[in-house]
């Protein structure tokens, strides 16, 4: 059985899941780059893809997204911090971050 992006769009929704995708945007600019980056409601992953990495760097801090990758498309491995931002949820999986989540903070204090 061959499911097709229809399929797939129709079981994600059922599920409860949104589907947001932009594509490619080309900009001309810093500033409309990052309206293009954060002019959504939802923050899980951006990629830029720019000549000059400082200014992709750049835009990168300011991306509205819980991850960016910079001229590539990897998620990255086990101790990379996963998670999204606005609509996208919140928290991280993965890293130092995702222990986080299973951890509970205690100060004890004893005056002797």
């Amino acid at each position: 059985m061959t499911l097709t992006d229809e399929d797939l769009v129709d079981v994600a929704r059922r599920r409860g899941c949104r589907i947001v995708t932009s594509g490619q945007t080309t900009v001309d600019g810093e500033e409309e780059a990052i309206d293009a980056a954060n002019g959504t409601e939802f923050g899980l992953v951006a990629g830029i893809h720019a000549r000059d990495i400082g200014k992709a760097l750049k835009i990168a801090r300011r991306a509205e997204a819980g991850q960016v990758t910079v001229k590539d498309y990897w998620a990255g491995g086990i101790e990379v911090p996963f998670g999204g931002t606005k609509k996208s949820g919140f928290g991280r999986e993965k890293g130092l971050e995702g222990i986080d989540a299973y951890t509970r903070t205690k100060a004890i204090t004893l005056r002797h």
